[in-house]
């Protein structure tokens, strides 16, 4: 999963589609993100039901990618090379 641009460039909070199209996967592999606990989520409402709608927040996304981002790279790619 890549982003096309500039981390700082994303809203707080974006919808599930909308956070697919810019990282180049699909709507259904988000979900399976989210469902798994890859991607940081956040309920929010537009105040007028009592439904709720998942969207992934960013803000949480972008500091845990300036923390420990390139770990985790590092980390993956040793295990890709063993």
């Amino acid at each position: 999963m890549e982003l096309n641009g500039n981390l700082s460039n994303l809203p707080p909070f974006m919808d599930q589609k909308e956070f697919a199209d810019r990282v180049g996967v699909s709507t259904d592999q988000v979900r399976h993100y989210v469902k798994e606990g890859y991607l940081p989520t956040v309920k929010l409402s537009n105040g007028s039901t009592a439904s709720k709608r998942t969207f992934i927040n960013c803000i949480s996304l972008q500091q845990w990618l300036s923390e420990k981002g390139q770990e985790w790279v590092h980390q993956q790619l040793e295990g890709v090379s063993r």
